[in-house]
């Protein structure tokens, strides 16, 4: 946060409006994605996000599928810190393996790196593990993500210069 809070208002400058995309993998079916939004949503920014990523492109993090309230997360931090008048923070979620084989792999990594030696070969296999598990060897995933990205990348420039156009 230190960094950010040196040099957001710098990245920003004078814009009204700006959009953060924090781009995660972990959560949710093989493949798909999610913007999974860390504050309550007014009904004027959940047509916005409509606008810009589409019908069911996010969600807010009281839902009751993959979005959780986190404590802590960068979305209500630079929200608070005032950087744009119209700052849309969000996190991108790409769908991996299931939630017992995340959770598992997580487990499987802290009790080796807790309680095995240094030079112990499980540590590194639950490493390369959870490497998997977070990004997935599949060229296939690797390029639907990638695309996806961009496309996110693509329709938050394009909903900017609309609302800079128009709003």
């Amino acid at each position: 946060q230190l960094v950010l809070n040196e040099h957001m208002r710098h990245w920003i400058g004078h814009s009204h409006h700006a959009t953060h995309l924090d781009f995660h993998t972990g959560l949710g079916r093989w493949g798909t994605c999610k913007l999974l939004m860390d504050s309550k949503l007014t009904p004027k920014r959940r047509d916005q996000l409509t606008r810009w990523f589409g019908e069911n492109s996010f969600e807010e993090s009281q839902s009751t599928t993959i979005a959780y309230q986190t404590r802590g997360g960068w979305g209500p931090w630079c929200e608070q810190q005032n950087f744009a008048t119209n700052y849309i923070y969000a996190c991108a979620e790409f769908g991996t393996y299931s939630p017992v084989k995340m959770l598992a792999g997580l487990r499987a990594e802290n009790r080796a790196h807790h309680w095995s030696r240094r030079d112990a070969p499980e540590r590194e296999q639950t490493r390369q593990h959870l490497r998997e598990l977070f990004c997935p060897a599949s060229p296939q995933w690797q390029q639907a993500v990638v695309d996806r990205s961009i496309q996110l990348i693509d329709q938050a420039r394009n909903g900017l210069l609309s609302e800079q156009l128009y709003g």
